[in-house]
């Protein structure tokens, strides 16, 4: 794994100059009112990105290792994982390819999958100057909230969907969440951590709403379960010893998701703004809201307002 400081390769002085600037220059108000997303650059409005290491994988990395980083990544806001080879791009890990493997391997073959047999190849990036409405089109045309971002074809960092819910609330927009909201998948609070995998997988989603009863989504006892609570448990140590004595992904299948870290769910009214919501959902420990028989992503908030404008 790579974890390097901007700029992650050799510039020239004039090139240093122009990163720089963008990690040194937070400028929101050039988007406050979302007149166009073509008018409006990354480096304008996400210099934060490029405060934090950038972080890539080399194709040979073992599972283990991918799963433990995306389990603990969020500390730096990390919300998958550039494959790159030589600095340049080769693919993209995300918690759900991780899953996948798990259940169809066993705990002796976490050492021999590497990062290449998982990634989701893809070579499609962007450039720094290069607009807010190209990243949002690049987030949609993958189907991955994570875009690797280059400075003369060199990998410099990666931006997530995360990374722009600061700017829809500094945007201060007045749309209600009803508008914009998911449908809830409900399950059971007792049910295995195997079928809350297979039916992340199978709706390819990222959260669950866990409940004692599934057909109430006024109940404010819900909890949610997302792919890196999963993944923390998984490659925890109890976890690690847990499928190393299983079967495969058979271990899964003796595990209550209400044993794992789950996160009690925020409740709010569907007359929230949208702009409130991003504000909320800009804490690393709130992976979503809810509201009525409605969950709102960070997904939600920004493809659903920003993109559409266009």
């Amino acid at each position: 794994m790579i974890l390097s400081k901007h700029p992650a390769q050799k510039n020239t002085k004039q090139e240093d100059t122009k990163i720089h600037e963008a990690a040194d220059n937070s400028r929101y108000s050039d988007a406050r009112d979302l007149p166009t997303t073509k008018s409006i650059t990354i480096s304008s409005v996400l210099s934060h990105v490029f405060r934090r290491p950038y972080v890539s994988v080399s194709p040979d990395t073992p599972l283990i290792q991918l799963g433990t980083y995306l389990a603990t990544g969020h500390q730096i806001y990390v919300d998958g994982l550039i494959v790159a080879r030589d600095k340049k791009l080769a693919g993209r890990i995300g918690g759900q390819h991780i899953l996948d493997c798990l259940l169809k391997t066993t705990y002796d073959d976490w050492s021999t999958v590497k990062a290449s047999e998982l990634m989701e190849e893809s070579t499609s990036s962007l450039e720094l100057d290069s607009s807010l409405s190209a990243l949002l089109e690049l987030f949609a045309e993958t189907k991955f909230a994570l875009a690797p971002i280059t400075h003369k074809g060199q990998l410099i960092g990666s931006i997530g969907i995360r990374d722009l819910l600061p700017l829809v609330f500094e945007s201060k927009l007045r749309t209600q969440l009803t508008t914009i909201g998911s449908t809830q998948i409900r399950l059971k609070i007792d049910e295995t951590l195997r079928n809350a995998i297979d039916t992340m997988l199978k709706k390819r989603i990222r959260n669950l709403v866990l409940s004692a009863n599934t057909n109430d989504s006024n109940d404010k006892g819900n909890y949610i379960i997302n792919d890196r609570k999963i993944l923390e448990f998984i490659f925890s140590y109890e976890g690690k010893k847990i499928m190393a004595g299983g079967i495969g992904s058979n271990a899964l299948s003796d595990i209550r998701v209400d044993s794992l870290d789950i996160i009690s769910a925020s409740h709010v009214s569907q007359t929230e703004t949208v702009s409130r919501a991003a504000n909320m959902l800009r804490d690393i420990n709130t992976p979503a809201l809810l509201s009525q028989n409605q969950i709102i992503t960070p997904w939600d908030v920004v493809m659903k307002i920003i993109w559409k404008k266009d």
